[in-house]
């Protein structure tokens, strides 16, 4: 069987807290779209870390990955 991938858009839950309370404007809102693999078991979502630093996310926990 083969990856499953769809597009998505990833964003900054803090920035959308400050510009519902009008402290940024729309345009400061971090986001990303990517290409991202579909895991139906997975519980948590893993990202590259050029993608947590542009969202501005902190690194919780470091690990590698492999895609069988």
């Amino acid at each position: 069987m083969g990856a499953v991938m769809t597009r998505i858009i990833l964003t900054n839950a803090e920035d959308l807290m400050r510009l519902a309370g009008g402290l940024i404007a729309p345009e400061e809102v971090r986001s990303c779209r990517l290409d991202a693999l579909v895991d139906t078991g997975a519980a948590t979502l893993v990202v590259p870390e050029s993608v947590a630093a542009t969202l501005g996310l902190p690194v919780i926990e470091p690990s590698f990955v492999t895609v069988a």
